[in-house]
């Protein structure tokens, strides 16, 4: 009618169905899923259910999603035991002896042992080696050039020995870099599902279902084993010039009074009638004491030489009375 508003539509037909649907467009623009052959594994066999709780497959392994310490369908198998071998030698490692060799690998056997197990069981190889930071050494040891490998593999010699093998990055670091001592331990994989046991990592004797999709989440185990395994990262050896000495990765002077030779690890104090020559590098005579000594020789060779000539002239006396 004359007078009223006419009020214009906010969206049109074609736009109010564009919004009835708003997710199309962003659905036609996401990829499909694609399967990884590299890096994606399906279970050979449905991972059925436990307790009535569905199983689902973990597709990074190929394995089911069980509880820690068993595996299979249904979660109806166990998994072996491994230990992480006490009491074993520390590691040594060495630096690049030039800088133009820049870093160098340095190989790392954690001796393990298998028992147990039920099923046609995994070789057990879902595990890694940490490395156990305190005080602040991990961040000490990064700043002087040495990290941890984030590659593991196990191997098992035998149905119950075996080894898991990292590597320990060593660059040069500097100069006057002093050795560095590191600790190993051996835990669950990050990414793999757990295939074994680890002992000394279940907080609780029987966890409790559902533990999903791991221990981890339920707070029921820890990361991993206590046992540690001790690496030595050794410096570059220090020289020092002479009247200096190493201390804490370090040359410094000698105090005074004392001197250390070249490539000296102490100084060593000269004494009362001695002191250090110019370079600091050896004890000589104090001038003092070498005064007295000569003139304690002058006088002495002064005293034979009057007493020589006494007795000469006795001796001549006694030849003119008998003459």
């Amino acid at each position: 009618t004359t007078g009223s508003m006419q009020m214009k539509p906010s969206v049109t037909l074609a736009e109010s169905d564009s919004l009835s649907h708003p997710f199309d467009t962003l659905h036609s623009e996401v990829p499909p899923p694609v399967w990884d052959n590299q890096s994606c594994h399906a279970c050979v066999s449905p991972c059925g259910s436990k307790s009535g709780v569905s199983i689902d497959c973990d597709y990074r392994s190929g394995s089911c999603r069980c509880p820690l310490g068993s595996w299979g369908p249904n979660c109806s198998n166990t998994v072996a035991n491994v230990t992480v071998e006490q009491g074993q030698h520390t590691v040594e490692c060495s630096r690049p002896r030039t800088q133009e060799d820049n870093q160098q690998m340095c190989i790392v056997h954690i001796k393990l042992r298998r028992e147990g197990g039920s099923g046609d069981i995994s070789s057990a190889t879902a595990l890694a080696v940490y490395m156990v930071c305190q005080d602040s050494n991990c961040a000490f040891a990064a700043q002087h050039g040495v990290e941890l490998n984030s590659t593991s593999n196990v191997t098992w010699s035998n149905e119950s020995h075996g080894f898991i093998e990292t590597n320990i990055i060593v660059g040069y670091g500097t100069g006057t870099v002093p050795d560095l001592s590191l600790s190993l331990v051996v835990g669950y994989h990050p990414q793999l599902y757990p295939d074994s046991l680890l002992q000394g990592t279940l907080t609780t004797p029987d966890p409790v279902w559902p533990v999903y999709p791991w221990c981890l989440e339920a707070g029921e185990c820890r990361e991993h084993a206590d046992v540690k395994v001790q690496v030595s990262v050794r410096g570059h050896p220090i020289i020092c010039d002479g009247g200096q000495h190493a201390v804490d990765g370090h040359c410094a002077s000698c105090p005074a009074g004392f001197t250390a030779p070249w490539n000296s690890t102490s100084c060593t104090e000269c004494g009362r009638w001695r002191l250090p020559d110019g370079k600091h590098e050896r004890c000589i005579m104090h001038c003092i004491f070498l005064s007295l000594v000569f003139g304690g020789c002058s006088a002495l060779a002064c005293g034979l030489a009057v007493l020589c000539l006494h007795l000469d002239m006795v001796v001549r006396g006694w030849r003119l009375c008998l003459v």
